[in-house]
């Protein structure tokens, strides 16, 4: 059995994911996400480290690639992560985690990339032609700048009128956790 933090958090992720077009390219970028969040949240510690590379589509943990290679664009169920470890996380781990998919997690795998392409850790890594690493310190330096003060949607998630009190838009919330809660509401009317 495999002791990969990758493929430990493969398992969660694919298992709590709510949807039905979680595909490889989406996956890698929901890692890359659940990753950020937790180093912003300090629990990289209880996820473990989880390598990136800065690929032409964005972040990409190559375990988890050579993993779901042949399933190509084929949606990911529970039913094929049964032989990747289950990973025993925190309930505020947890958490967190579940935040992360609800807030990024309906966002289609283009967008995801987009959005993975305005990340400086990305950015910062990135060169055509080559699969470089992206420095773990710069992607938790990157999300706990990122979630100091408050938690700005995706920018590829929301048009500018999406969230309104009142007729004025949103554009800062106080944390992933509020942005995930106004999510699941407008999403359940």
């Amino acid at each position: 059995m495999h002791k990969s933090p990758a493929l430990k958090l493969t398992h969660w992720a694919v298992g709590h994911f709510e949807g039905n077009d979680l595909t490889p390219l989406k996956l890698q970028k929901l890692l890359f996400y659940c990753t950020g969040v937790a180093a912003a949240f300090e629990f990289s510690s209880e996820l473990g480290a989880i390598p990136f590379q800065a690929w032409r589509l964005g972040p990409v943990n190559r375990e988890v690639y050579q993993k779901f290679k042949p399933m190509a664009a084929t949606p990911l169920t529970p039913a094929m992560t049964t032989d990747l470890p289950s990973p025993q996380y925190s309930p505020e781990c947890q958490n967190l985690l579940r935040a992360v998919l609800t807030v990024y997690g309906h966002l289609p795998a283009t967008a995801l990339v987009n959005e993975t392409h305005r990340e400086a850790p990305w950015r910062d890594a990135y060169v055509a032609g080559e699969d470089r690493v992206i420095d773990p310190t710069s992607i938790g330096r990157h999300f706990e700048s990122k979630f100091r003060d408050g938690f700005m949607p995706p920018s590829v998630a929301f048009a500018a009128g999406d969230f309104l009190i009142d007729g004025i838009p949103i554009s800062q919330f106080e944390s992933i956790f509020a942005l995930a809660d106004a999510l699941k509401d407008a999403r359940s009317q």
